[in-house]
C-alpha cells in the first residue's frame, strides 16, 4: 500500500498526464479496484486535477499514512 503511495505521489506515469487505477494497478501488480481502495482511503484523487503536483518529499508517504481517515472511515 505505501509503494501505491509512494508512487502515485511522486512519480509521473508513463505516456499519460496522471495515473489511472489500471495503469497503476500493472505497475503494482494488484487489481484496479485494490488501487482505487487506496487511493480512496488516503483521498488521493489524481484523475479529478489538471494538473497532479508529485510530491517531491521522501516521507510524503508516511505522513500521509499518520493523517485520519476522511469521514471516519476504516483506512487498511
Amino acid at each position: 500500500m505505501a509503494e501505491i503511495i509512494r508512487i502515485t505521489t511522486q512519480e509521473d506515469p508513463p505516456n499519460a498526464t496522471h495515473w489511472s487505477t489500471r495503469d497503476m494497478a500493472k505497475i503494482a501488480g494488484v487489481s484496479a479496484a485494490t488501487v482505487g481502495r487506496i487511493w480512496k482511503a488516503h483521498g488521493l484523487k489524481p484523475h479529478l486535477f489538471r494538473t497532479f503536483k508529485v510530491s517531491r518529499d521522501p516521507n510524503f508517504a508516511e505522513k500521509l499514512a499518520d493523517r485520519p481517515c476522511p469521514r471516519e472511515q476504516q483506512c487498511r
